[in-house]
């Protein structure tokens, strides 16, 4: 069950960034380097360290570079940095066989984010560097269990698809000024943000979809993007979205909307979504166009509406 909540753990998302505890930053010196230099931008490492830390309180701020010891200029830079609240860790340039020099950080910058993990509350890593995006995950996932639920709130055992819940000591509490949302995402001491997916053996989360786009069809739960690919595949469908819409018994049961070619074989698409294993068999809608909201994503509510209207149901 929810506890009481108290307005000072819900957060505005003006608040965010004045409310994230002690924060550890990691700079990418070389990368943010050459990507200002890119964009004819200098850059003022005074008022990064101050828009980075925002109010919050911070741990340590660490600079990671390559350096040129004949270079007196980045010598200088260094020091100036080592004065000015950050912590340096260099490395020596090494002359690669294309004549340029480098030196890789990515070790040092992630074995201090994970030496650190217990000390921070907020990790800020400033790099375009994708082989980072391991380490990030790993801290992401300290202190936070992800799990993957059935209908009564089970583990679901690996490959099952269930909604996934996240449990840690750390999460919010619920939603500011919205208590119906609270109630929905916030229950029985985790988080449960919408989705829906699956976990590999070996705890690697696998999202395939929203919770609310989630089709019941007499007990047999079923993604709608599955069926659409099916039809968006097969020649002459332009788009395609997949819904319930409940018969006159009122059970839900499986629509396909298409946007077609002229010309289109209706019967060859039918065989070729029934051909499918494990697919739901759809009555088929026709229409001139799939309604979407301004983020492009489908109005299944509404084509369910229309519909229930066109079937002349009373519910």
């Amino acid at each position: 069950m929810l506890n009481r909540i108290e307005s000072n753990d819900l957060f505005t998302p003006e608040q965010v960034l004045e409310n994230r505890g002690r924060v550890a930053i990691f700079i990418d010196g070389s990368n943010l380097f050459y990507a200002a230099l890119q964009l004819g931008i200098e850059i003022d490492y005074t008022k990064l360290l101050c828009r980075l830390t925002a109010g919050s309180r911070l741990l340590r701020s660490f600079f990671y570079t390559g350096v040129d010891r004949t270079n007196e200029k980045q010598q200088g830079f260094l020091l100036w940095m080592r004065r000015n609240g950050y912590r340096v860790i260099s490395k020596d340039l090494v002359q690669l066989p294309d004549g340029s020099k480098k030196a890789n950080l990515d070790v040092e910058i992630a074995v201090d984010m994970m030496a650190l993990v217990g000390s921070y509350d907020t990790a800020v890593l400033v790099s375009g560097d994708g082989d980072l995006a391991y380490a990030v995950d790993a801290v992401s996932y300290r202190g936070v269990r992800v799990e993957v639920v059935d209908d009564a709130g089970q583990p679901a055992p690996p490959g099952q698809q269930g909604e996934v819940r996240i449990i840690s000591d750390r999460e919010a509490v619920g939603y500011l000024d919205d208590p119906k949302a609270t109630a929905a995402a916030f229950r029985d001491g985790a988080f449960y943000p919408g989705d829906v997916g699956r976990l590999s053996a070996d705890g690697l989360l696998m999202v395939d979809g929203r919770m609310d786009d989630r089709m019941d069809l007499g007990g047999m739960k079923f993604l709608p993007d599955l069926l659409e690919e099916v039809a968006l595949a097969y020649p002459g469908v332009r788009d395609a979205a997949a819904y319930a819409a409940p018969d006159a018994q009122g059970m839900d049961t499986c629509w396909l909307a298409i946007v077609a070619d002229s010309g289109l074989d209706r019967q060859g698409l039918a065989e070729h979504v029934a051909a499918r294993p494990a697919m739901p068999t759809p009555r088929f809608a026709w229409t001139e166009s799939i309604p979407r909201n301004a983020m492009g994503k489908i109005q299944r509510r509404r084509l369910r509406e229309e519909t229930v209207a066109a079937l002349g149901i009373h519910r």
